[in-house]
């Protein structure tokens, strides 16, 4: 277990805009203002990882499906994929 005294100190800026939203999130997640900012940036820097592992084995996976294949096919092939990619992304109301 970690101590308080053994944490780095240190200030941040927020916008003004930006502030109200991460009182509200400590406020709904019953956390203080600075266990919400440390929870935040935790998620944001594992989502940061994920998202370039997954974007990485894509990348890969599309190289060797379209290696040797005609342009034309090619290029049907990746705009039905950003197609399909677009309509399961859109935001459901």
């Amino acid at each position: 277990m970690t101590l308080q005294k053994d944490w780095a100190k240190t200030q941040v800026r927020l916008p003004p805009d930006l502030h109200p939203d991460i009182k509200e999130y400590a406020k709904n997640n019953d956390l203080s203002m600075n266990a919400a900012i440390v929870q935040l940036l935790r998620k944001g820097l594992k989502l940061q990882d994920t998202n370039i592992n997954e974007m990485d084995i894509f990348m890969r996976h599309l190289k060797n499906l379209v290696t040797g294949m005609p342009v034309d096919e090619t290029s049907t092939l990746l705009a039905n994929m950003v197609n399909s990619w677009i309509e399961n992304k859109k935001p459901t109301a």
